[in-house]
């Protein structure tokens, strides 16, 4: 287990930053919780700030005066595995994407580059013997 392995990653910070100023949210983002329903009073869930979870935790930030004017911006991360066998040896990698719950879910649909690459990590190889130990588990 003393092999090296590199993590590839962006500011977290600086891809928000990225995406509050994208021009294709504009009329497609949500800067508050809402809730919406059908005529028939059935509660519509369509978008993330359409959730009982935004509602709970905006009355979580309106109860601190020091957080009025505040904005909730729900950070969503995603990954999933790729194998990367050109010059890698056939190593598999987990791309980490970032979005923000505020984006409309059909912006989200329609690719307007909504979701961002924020890392590149490395899954570590062991044989059977090394499994087990507690420094690969550490890693």
């Amino acid at each position: 287990m003393s092999k090296g392995y590199d993590v590839w990653f962006q500011d977290p910070n600086a891809m928000v930053k990225t995406l509050l100023g994208n021009p294709d949210f504009h009329k497609h983002f949500n800067h508050v919780p809402y809730h919406e329903f059908e005529p028939t009073g059935q509660h519509c869930w369509e978008n993330f700030m359409s959730g009982n979870w935004a509602w709970h935790h905006v009355d979580i930030l309106a109860k601190d005066p020091a957080m009025h004017d505040a904005m909730l911006m729900p950070i969503i991360l995603g990954s999933d595995k790729t194998t990367v066998s050109v010059a890698t040896g056939q190593n598999d990698y987990y791309p980490l994407y970032l979005s923000i719950g505020n984006v409309h879910n059909n912006t989200h649909r329609a690719h307007h580059n909504s979701v961002v690459l924020l890392a590149f990590l490395a899954i570590p190889k062991t044989d059977h013997d090394s499994e087990d130990t507690a420094e690969f588990w550490k890693f």
